[in-house]
């Protein structure tokens, strides 16, 4: 199979374009970015998924099959002060990928959402059949770009898998945005880390175990589009950790003594999870854990560093 990658430089698509090597298929990336991972057998396009003439010819050139979607602009802060940027990125970025595939007759699409559609749900786990009712502009124009999929399936007929991401955390903490890596990297900078709120909790998910589970979409597309020919599937762990656990392992863990600050907000003990259970049935994977991701990264970084973990606990 000949898979488009687009945004496929970045940090979820680095994970993504290896896994899909390694099972053989024959990968394309095209991002304005260059990947700081080489892959060997890749096929790299450095040009701008805006332009849908671009992806227009690169889809007929290598004459693609699927299209795994994971251009966004995944940082809620920035969205809220560049809308317009948030909106070419998260929206647009959509409508342009998928116009060219309509054009050119290639007709499966994997689309990289965000849990921000469900905003502040008020009650856990939280379901795909739970309405979107986003609270910033990010998770509004992911779902804007859930529509577009949507849209184009029921019209053009084409099949798609909306991948609804939890917090992805994993690969080189230097370059990530998670709190994971935040405090990684305040380990290695000495400095304090900070907690806002300690009831607050979120659901994590490594980014290889999302790889998997888009690879495997990838592969089961007939499958699992033969009812909904776009089904939305939640992508995290299915359970909940608190992020001053987090923390307070990576405390129990360093050689050198870290101080931990807690900051009371308004919103403490706020954080919402997903119900898994559409995932492994259809996808038929189940993640590890929060906890059991999160603590066994958090080691395997520690060890990397010379001299900074205690033991292996």
């Amino acid at each position: 199979m000949r898979v488009l990658v687009t945004g496929g430089a970045g940090f979820i698509g680095n994970a993504v374009t290896a896994e899909l090597l390694r099972h053989g298929y024959e990968v394309t990336v095209l991002d304005i970015a260059v990947p700081h991972v080489e892959h060997k057998g890749l096929n790299y396009i450095n040009a701008d998924v805006l332009d849908i003439n671009v992806v227009r010819r690169v889809l007929i050139d290598y004459n693609i099959d699927s299209v795994i979607h994971l251009v966004g602009l995944p940082e809620v802060k920035k969205c809220q002060e560049n809308p317009d940027l948030s909106f070419k990125l998260n929206t647009y970025s959509v409508q342009n990928v998928i116009e060219a595939m309509r054009l050119v007759a290639c007709r499966k699409i994997i689309f990289a959402s965000s849990a921000t559609v469900y905003g502040n749900p008020d009650r856990n786990p939280v379901k795909e059949t739970d309405l979107p009712n986003p609270t910033s502009i990010y998770g509004y124009h992911k779902f804007m770009g859930e529509l577009v999929v949507r849209s184009y399936a029921k019209e053009y007929d084409i099949k798609g898998v909306i991948l609804r991401l939890f917090n992805v955390f994993g690969g080189n903490p230097v370059r990530g945005k998670d709190v994971i890596s935040v405090f990684l990297r305040k380990i290695k900078e000495k400095k304090p880390l900070t907690v806002y709120g300690p009831n607050k909790f979120r659901d994590f998910i490594n980014v290889d175990e999302v790889a998997q589970i888009i690879s495997a979409s990838l592969l089961k597309m007939e499958e699992i589009t033969c009812e909904d020919p776009v089904p939305i599937i939640n992508v995290g762990s299915g359970e909940p950790l608190k992020i001053v656990e987090i923390a307070n392992f990576i405390e129990k863990n360093v050689t050198d003594p870290i101080e931990i600050k807690i900051i009371d907000t308004e919103d403490d003990g706020t954080g919402f999870y997903a119900d898994i259970s559409k995932l492994v049935g259809l996808i038929r994977l189940k993640p590890k854990p929060s906890k059991t991701a999160v603590f066994e990264y958090i080691k395997s970084v520690l060890r990397s560093q010379q001299g900074e973990m205690k033991c292996d606990k």
